[in-house]
């Protein structure tokens, strides 16, 4: 008895796993391929939901402030306030 192959290279596999590789593209994709031959799978039935899918489909509510908008000359002013400074320079100043 002879042994032609060292091992079984099974073609069929994890529908999650081709879900990643191929970009997270979307369960009807995948059946298309598969249902075009290009693509073998077991699972497709049983692909669960993808959490990186979830958070990239969310999105966050648009920030909403309140602007103050001045009516006349100096209403509202915008200053950077920090110091006092204790920088070292040449000749202690």
């Amino acid at each position: 008895m002879t042994v032609q192959h060292k091992r079984k290279v099974d073609n069929h596999e994890n529908a999650q796993l081709w879900h990643t590789r191929l970009g997270h593209i979307s369960r009807d994709r995948i059946k298309t391929l598969v249902d075009s031959k290009s693509l073998e799978v077991d699972d497709l039935d049983h692909l669960p939901t993808c959490e990186s899918c979830l958070k990239g489909k969310m999105t966050k509510k648009p920030f909403v402030g309140q602007s103050a908008i001045a009516s006349s000359l100096l209403d509202l002013v915008h200053t950077y306030a920090c110091g006092p400074l204790n920088t070292p320079a040449r000749g202690e100043f």
